[in-house]
This record gives C-alpha cells, structure tokens and sequence, in this order.
C-alpha cells in the first residue's frame, strides 16, 4: 500500500471496530478453510485483529499466527485484543513479508485485497511463504461489484481500489504457480482459494 493509504488506515484505527458490521460468521469460514489445531497461519492486513482473534483460538497452543498489517496504529488494537502467546505481530507490507519461506499452512487476506497497491507481487509473496500443499484465501463479506462502488463513492484515498472479479483473481494466481480450488462470490461473499502445488494439502 502507498503511505498515503498508510496514514488514512492508521487514522482509522480507534474507530474502526465500531464503524464495522457485526462479525460474519468468521469460524464457519475458517472451518471451511479447514484451519486445524497446529496450523501456522498468515493472517495480511490484518487490521484491529478480528479475524486474528479466531485464528489465534482455532489453531490452539501448538499453533502460530502472525498477525501483518501495514499500519501500526491498526496492529496496536490488534495487540490489546489478542494476548494470546500463539501470536505475533508485524508491521509490514504484504509484497514484501518478513516471513521466511515455506512457513505457512495457510495464509488469510480478509477485506484486504483491493488496497494491495501490488497485487500480483502479493500473489508471488503468498506463494513464497506458503508450505508446499498449503492454501491461501481472499476472503470478503460482500461482492466485488458493491465493493468497488463503495470505495468510489467515499471519495477518499481507497476510492480507486478495486477487488478484481473472482475468476479475474483465480487468472492472477494460476499465472504466478497457483491452483484454485474455489472462485466465486454472491451478494454477500466474496471467495477466492488457491492452493501451492506441492507436498499434502493441508
């Protein structure tokens, strides 16, 4: 993301829990992503650490979960939500991750696509710290169409961030090594699943 997307996230850090819906039903989600006990888990733009808190939970004391975001502000309410010892936080840009390779089970973009200022160049990242056979999704509450109008219209900073289409997404991801697994979205989800070839999925 660009410092000028940094600086309008980190404003909005305080307030964002309370300008969000309520919860979706993130575990049913993380379920179907078949996030188990042991996993290590990726969570990018992290933000205030909502899907975290149940990633932190499902992954259990033999797992890990880093916590990433971009603005520093975002990861201090995630750190004063979470004080679970199972998770780690860093602030970092997501095409470029301080994570090594092959690390990770799965890897979680919630809400985040659209401000990637790099998306393929994310993409190539993904691919970098997944384990062989391990599986990343991009995960929204919402279709890309009524998204992308929503940012326009708020006539700020994010106002040309744009979630591509899902089968236009699943074509990024197969041209940088993925397979996909799921790529569809409704009028109130978005999701797209990719899988890194290679070893057992997970």
């Amino acid at each position: 993301m660009s410092h000028e997307h940094k600086e309008y996230f980190n404003q909005l850090a305080v307030e964002w829990d309370s300008t969000m819906k309520p919860d979706p039903v993130f575990k049913d989600y993380l379920r179907q992503l078949q996030v188990q006990s042991g996993n290590r888990v990726l969570d990018i733009g992290a933000g205030t650490g909502r899907m975290t808190a149940y990633l932190s939970e499902m992954v259990g004391a033999d797992g890990l979960v880093i916590c990433e975001d971009f603005a520093e502000n975002m990861l201090y309410q995630a750190k004063k939500r979470i004080q679970n010892p199972n998770t780690v936080f860093i602030c970092d840009d997501a095409c470029s991750l301080a994570v090594k390779d092959n690390f990770a089970d799965k890897v979680i973009l919630f809400s985040i696509f659209p401000h990637l200022k790099a998306q393929l160049q994310a993409l190539k990242e993904i691919k970098r710290v997944l384990k062989p056979g391990g599986t990343f999704l991009v995960l929204h509450v919402e279709g890309s169409s009524t998204l992308n109008k929503f940012h326009k219209e708020l006539n700020t900073v994010v106002s040309d961030d744009i979630l591509p289409k899902p089968d236009e997404l699943a074509d990024m991801a197969l041209s940088v090594g993925f397979e996909i697994l799921k790529a569809y979205e409704q009028e109130d989800l978005y999701w797209v699943e990719g899988r890194k070839p290679g070893g057992v999925s997970i």
